[in-house]
């Protein structure tokens, strides 16, 4: 799977129902999806999956073949510092504590892989 190829099914896959924050409207398409979006990149391209914790929020993305793979960076309007993320492994993203994340992930994952059959 091309990054790119996986990117554009991304874009026109992110709604309101993948959004972590319920005040999603669509005009900056990237917000709240980091991690149902992690999920979905790791199953196409692997590596790990990273997470920053700031704030009651965090921020999710890929490392793969030893770099950053951050399809939703652009959200943030101000600086952050992505230094020294926690590395996850997917078993440890897959648990109760994110499960109405889980269930986003899974609408984003059945959306990309329609589109990606077209």
């Amino acid at each position: 799977m091309e990054l790119e190829k996986l990117k554009k099914a991304l874009l026109v896959s992110w709604g309101k129902d993948t959004s972590y924050y319920p005040d999603y409207d669509g005009s900056q398409l990237c917000y709240g999806q980091c991690f149902a979006t992690v999920l979905v990149v790791n199953d196409y391209l692997g590596g790990k999956i990273c997470k920053k914790k700031w704030g009651k929020d965090g921020h999710f993305w890929n490392f793969i073949d030893g770099k950053d793979v951050d399809l939703t960076r652009e959200q943030f309007k101000e600086p952050h510092d992505f230094s020294n993320p926690e590395i996850l492994e997917r078993k440890d993203v897959l648990i109760a504590k994110y499960e109405e994340q889980c269930e986003k992930y899974q609408i984003l994952k059945k959306r990309v892989e329609e589109w990606l059959k077209q």
